[in-house]
């Protein structure tokens, strides 16, 4: 977390980070799609950001900052605070760049066991330890080495070794955000570059994070770009290919109204996908109509015929009771026809789908308010 006061169209105003892109317009107050630079009066935490102090920043910048830092646990947030102390970075750029290279500093906080000194700097400098080195690597002898060379910084996180063979890289060129899988409730993760150079939606967020991004990639229309879908986080192979071949042809905002559909009901996604099917229409605003009014509809999988239908609703549902006495008698394949006239069904790849209430697909969808804001670049 970062915690701020800064002065900000000729306001004062404390900000908490990270936060959503129009949380974060509106505790400053500001209407725009675009933020101005802020003056950052005082830094309130972490105190190793004082160097932010008097001067004027990039808020989306700090907000990214924050962002990065709120993924860490906590040794990885006191060996971030103590380089950056240490170092006095005062400037955004490198102390992004260093949420992506902590293995640029050791930080020794407890130092009564050499095995475990000499861990804690081994994994610093490659990131893990597999099974053979766990068992061969004198992690003892690399701890007392580490200890006896002198170059221990006292912070008051604990002993810094400053790694010099690991120089302070680009991976933030000052343009651009990098990757950083920051939301655990990111449905999608898409990529979008322009002239060679690429920003990353986490999909669904506010329109106004995708027009930063498009703002950030100099794109004044989507039309100038191309989008790839970098990650999708559940486990369905016909939806990503869906949501793959929709961003070749769709527009992200819908894309995004889409998401957020999906994401806000919990959507069975098996279910949405017959429903698609059901509607005949796979535009992104019908989709997201469907998910939202999910509910409205039943879905009995794996049935392809009206005698399964028939079959299925006799055992499953507590309106139509069959003596078993009569079941030999009973035609299921004439009943499963009648309950699918008049209950609107219709059958699709993987079952059927079909409305309890008896309204129509247009009485539940056609009249929809639904209107997501669409962002503007």
């Amino acid at each position: 977390m970062i915690r701020l006061n800064v002065k900000y169209n000729d306001a004062y105003t404390d900000i908490t980070l990270p936060s959503k892109d129009r949380e974060l317009h509106e505790m400053l107050g500001e209407k725009e799609s675009t933020l101005k630079r802020g003056f950052v009066i005082r830094v309130y935490e972490p105190a190793e950001l004082a160097l932010l102090e008097n001067t004027t920043h990039d808020l989306d910048e700090i907000n990214y900052l924050a962002k990065r830092m709120d993924s860490f646990d906590g040794q990885e947030m006191d060996r971030f605070c103590a380089i950056a102390q240490h170092e006095q970075y005062d400037c955004l750029q490198d102390l992004i760049n260093l949420t992506f290279q902590l293995e640029r500093g050791t930080l020794i906080q407890d130092m009564r066991s050499m095995e475990a000194v000499g861990r804690r700097h081994y994994l610093t400098l490659n990131g893990g330890i597999s099974a053979i080195e766990a068992q061969t690597v004198d992690f003892a002898q690399i701890g007392r080495e580490l200890l006896s060379s002198g170059n221990g910084i006292y912070t008051e996180h604990g002993l810094l070794f400053i790694n010099k063979g690991v120089p302070l890289t680009e991976v933030y060129d000052g343009q651009v955000f990098p990757p950083y899988y920051y939301m655990d409730d990111s449905l999608l993760v898409v990529e979008i570059e322009c002239d060679c150079k690429s920003e990353y939606v986490y999909l669904p967020d506010d329109d106004l994070a995708i027009t930063k991004a498009f703002a950030r990639l100099g794109a004044d229309s989507p039309d100038r770009c191309t989008f790839r879908l970098d990650d999708f986080s559940a486990d369905n192979a016909e939806w990503r290919s869906r949501f793959e071949a929709m961003l070749g042809s769709e527009s992200i905002f819908d894309i995004n109204a889409l998401a957020a559909e999906i994401n806000f009901a919990d959507t069975d996604l098996d279910k949405l996908d017959a429903l698609v099917e059901y509607a005949e229409d796979d535009s992104p605003l019908t989709i997201a109509k469907l998910a939202r009014y999910a509910d409205e509809f039943e879905y009995i999988p794996d049935v392809d015929d009206h005698e399964g239908v028939g079959r299925y609703i006799i055992e499953h549902d507590e309106d139509y009771n069959l003596q078993s006495e009569l079941e030999d008698f009973f035609n299921y394949d004439e009943f499963g026809e009648y309950f699918s006239n008049s209950y609107h069904g219709g059958f699709t790849e993987n079952g059927f789908v079909y409305i309890p209430t008896g309204q129509s697909l247009d009485r539940i969808i056609g009249n929809d308010a639904m209107n997501p804001q669409m962002g503007g670049i």
